[in-house]
Parts: structure tokens; sequence; C-alpha cells
């Protein structure tokens, strides 16, 4: 059975860690990876090698207060694009991602970020490092499986630089 394509950003992995309240710095959906930018607002990422600092837990836009899951532990839960054609397996646990930053759905109130799954490298400064497949019965590795991740290159964890 395939996959569904339902790209709706990241999500916890079990409970989330922590939730924190920042500043947004323009539109930012539930399921953003998320960074602050020099300003110190939060803002969405886009698809660079610069650090992260967590993922939007709520819809904000600018000036509102935004909750970010932003433990440098947590796990999360993404989609992985269809890649061209690229299918996810678990032999690519390990391997470091770049995000496929779409813009939110205005519709929703939803973030459409996902795992690009054409990019997996060794290159630690990606975004999202594969950790599993997602284990769940509408689940399979494949085109669009749920992966879990962990962010790489955190803005608060140590040894990393700002936005």
């Amino acid at each position: 059975m395939a996959n569904a394509n339902r790209a709706k950003g990241l999500a916890p992995y079990e409970e989330p860690l922590r939730e924190s309240p920042y500043v947004a710095g323009g539109t930012i959906y539930p399921g953003d990876i998320v960074r602050l930018n020099a300003s110190g607002l939060v803002v969405a990422a886009s698809a660079d090698t610069n650090p992260n600092m967590g993922v939007s837990a709520q819809y904000a836009t600018s000036g509102q207060e935004v909750k970010v899951w932003d433990h440098p532990d947590q796990k999360f839960v993404v989609q992985a694009d269809a890649g061209g054609s690229i299918a996810i397996a678990q032999t690519d646990a390990g391997l470091n991602y770049q995000i496929v930053a779409t813009a939110g759905s205005t519709q929703f109130k939803q973030s459409r970020q996902e795992l690009d799954a054409s990019s997996g490298a060794s290159d630690s400064n990606l975004p999202l490092r594969m950790l599993a497949i997602q284990p769940a019965v509408d689940n399979a590795a494949g085109v669009n499986a749920k992966v879990v991740v962990v962010l790489n290159n955190r803005q608060l964890a140590a040894g990393t630089e700002g936005a």
C-alpha cells in the first residue's frame, strides 16, 4: 500500500520535552522548522544550512507570541517528499537531509515542510538527521514515508552560531 501524500511539517515524536514562548517575525505555521533571526524574532527556516532552533507548535503572525518545541533532544516526525521518486528506507537512518521549505497552507493554517528525500548525505550541516521510519500501521518505507528525525546544528545547542 502506498503512503498518503500529506505534508504537514514536523510534529513531536513521543511527548514534547519543552515548549517555549517567543515572538514571531513573520507568519509561522504549526510544524514549521524555525530559527531566531538577527533581531531575536522567530522566522520559518528556509532550505539552507543555517542553524535552526526548533519547530513551531502553533500559528502566529508577525509580532504575536509563538510557542516552539525547542528542546535539543526532541525527536520529530516528518514526511519525506516524493524526491524524484526516491524511496526512503531504514538503511537511510543516520543520513542528513535538507528540508523542502514549501509555504504553509493559508486555508488550513498548517506547515507544508517536508524532508527532501533526494538530499541524503553525511553533511551534518543539513537541517535534519533521520533516525528511523516511523512505526505505524499506515506507514511504510518508500515514497512519502513518515520518518523520525532530529534537528542538526541547533541554535540553542552548545557550540553553534546564531542566525
